[in-house]
């Protein structure tokens, strides 16, 4: 009795550590593919100062350990890239996510190229239920990192 008690502990704790965090078993392309089904083609209504506006995600993706997003609002649509690596921290305030860079490697570029591409240190995405977006884009971060043979 002793001996099946103590089998069936182990296969539990076995088990817990295999199913325990879902979003680590998750892949770059699965990460990425939940993102664009949660946020592309999806609109809100942001508060800017000028008041509120729509904001729909066009596009979300990432190639060679960079992400790219595009988003549209009243005035313009907006592309944004920065590399994995650089991405220093993940925060959300409502429906808007900042991503923040550990140097200025954020680039945006308008569509009507009225300012030309620039970088900065943070850019921001738009979508709703943020702060499941903030972890997969956390779990993305951490992925850039998993290779053994970088650097």
């Amino acid at each position: 009795m002793m001996k099946t008690s103590l089998t069936c502990s182990i296969i539990l704790a076995g088990a817990f550590a295999v199913t325990g965090s879902p979003a680590a078993a998750q892949s770059l392309d699965e990460t990425v593919s939940y993102i664009q089904g949660r946020c592309v083609n999806s609109t809100i209504y942001h508060n800017y100062p000028t008041g509120s506006q729509p904001v729909t995600a066009l596009s979300f993706t990432v190639q060679n350990g960079v992400m790219s997003w595009r988003y549209r609002n009243d005035m313009r649509a907006h592309t944004l890239t920065v590399p994995l690596a650089d991405i220093s921290s993940i925060t959300h305030s409502g429906d808007e996510i900042t991503i923040r860079s550990s140097r200025r490697s954020v680039a945006m570029d308008l569509s009507d190229d009225s300012v030309g591409a620039a970088n900065y240190s943070e850019g921001w995405m738009y979508c709703p239920n943020p702060d499941r977006i903030v972890r997969a884009l956390e779990h993305l971060v951490s992925l850039e990192g998993d290779d053994p043979f970088a650097d």
